[in-house]
């Protein structure tokens, strides 16, 4: 009995210790932000799965709607996102199209997350109702953002949908962060920086290649996702975060183990791009990641020009915004917590730093052109409470700063277009 007294004594000193040892360095503990934190890598770890035969390299998503699948035009498609497009073409000739003002959202996740009810749909909406210019139709926020999208797969869509017969009254592309990451990616792998981000392309393209390496990859990927899944329940279950040792400890592995998730993805797109061949890597690139920028901006300006146009030959609203993003040096002072989440593949890091200047420069040249352009890079600068929870994407609260912006960018560009 004194024996379990004096470990409960020792446990409940260390742990007053630990606590102190946090508050000098100006860390006082905090249990909300601590299971906080692992709900975000439980968020970030998205469980994939080998698809169907063992033999196939190919890791698809365990939710058979985010499962990718080739296609034709955009390079890979999910269920999902191929059944939003066929009640699409449904709604484009229903009695509700003429009561609504119809605004298509495109461009990767970030995107994909603005235009999500409750995100930034909603403010979106609530800033453009009631506005004359809308002739009385109720503001009705389309969700068309794909993780992992970059120019010119926006364009690409869009004429696709076009050619289908959609006719929205209004196009928002959220963008620029994938471009310059992805597309710097896209280097060491000897693909061209123009070409869809190969960690995932190359994934679907990849699906008849039996190799046994990628298999091994594959297979790891699972295993080491399916444990920070499992931490994370347990993390969660147990209410660890009462205890600052015990919950700083199990952090501490947590983002280790997502640290192996990473670099084993990144040894899987390796493999999967390698045994592909050359139809995966698109045209011979020549330069270093200076030229690999510069290809991506300039692609990505060519592509938003192409938008502008079939957009405004058909009275169409089109507005580019330039999003924000955490690696862009100075765009906003960053919390502890912004900065312990802002783990990224380096290619991204440096993509966003080298790249983002480019597309400030570039996007003011897209104005000049006549083309809808808000630079929202900077939209955090004088934020100081935390709005990112990994190195790209933002908490609903810089949705709304976000929303607020694009309905007033929109208003205008509607003027404008008619």
């Amino acid at each position: 009995m004194i024996v379990v007294a004096s470990l409960l004594a020792g446990l409940v000193l260390l742990e007053a210790g630990f606590r102190g040892f946090l508050a000098l360095r100006g860390r006082s503990w905090d249990p909300q932000r601590a299971r906080e934190e692992v709900e975000e890598v439980r968020r970030r770890n998205r469980p994939f799965v080998p698809a169907g035969d063992r033999t196939l390299p190919r890791v698809v998503d365990s939710d058979a709607r985010r499962q990718p699948v080739l296609h034709p035009y955009l390079a890979w498609e999910t269920r999902g996102d191929a059944r939003v497009i066929e009640s699409l073409l449904d709604y484009a000739t229903s009695p509700e199209r003429a009561r609504n003002f119809d605004v298509i959202v495109v461009g990767g996740s970030v995107a994909a997350g603005f235009a999500t009810p409750g995100l930034g749909a909603g403010p979106l909406a609530a800033g453009l109702a009631g506005d004359p210019r809308l002739k009385g139709r109720v503001p009705n926020v389309i969700n068309l953002g794909r993780g992992g999208y970059k120019q010119p797969q926006q364009a690409i869509l869009l004429v696709w949908l076009l050619s289908l017969g959609v006719r929205p009254d209004a196009v928002v592309n959220i963008d620029g962060f994938n471009e310059v990451a992805l597309g710097r990616e896209n280097l060491p792998l000897d693909v061209h920086p123009l070409f869809p981000a190969v960690s995932l392309w190359g994934y679907a393209a990849s699906t008849t290649v039996a190799d046994g390496e990628a298999v091994d990859l594959a297979y790891a990927l699972r295993r080491q996702q399916r444990e920070v899944e499992e931490r994370c329940e347990t993390m969660l279950g147990l209410g660890l975060e009462a205890s600052a040792l015990l919950e700083t400890l199990c952090l501490s592995r947590l983002h280790a183990l997502q640290a192996e998730c990473v670099r084993t993805r990144d040894a899987l797109a390796s493999r999967t791009q390698a045994i592909a061949g050359s139809a995966v890597r698109g045209p011979p690139h020549h330069g270093g990641p200076a030229e690999a920028l510069q290809k991506s901006v300039r692609g990505w300006f060519e592509a938003s020009l192409v938008m502008q146009q079939a957009c405004q030959a058909r009275g169409i609203a089109y507005l580019h915004v330039l999003q924000p993003t955490l690696h862009d040096e100075g765009s906003k002072p960053l919390t502890e917590a912004e900065i312990r989440g802002a783990a990224a593949p380096e290619a991204w890091v440096q993509g966003a730093k080298e790249g983002y200047p480019l597309l400030r420069s570039a996007g003011t040249r897209l104005g000049a052109l006549g083309v809808a352009f808000l630079d929202e890079s900077g939209l955090f600068r004088g934020v100081e409470e935390r709005l990112y929870y990994d190195s790209c994407h933002f908490e609903e609260a810089g949705h709304r700063l976000l929303a607020a912006e694009i309905s007033k960018g929109l208003l205008e560009a509607l003027a404008g277009s008619r």
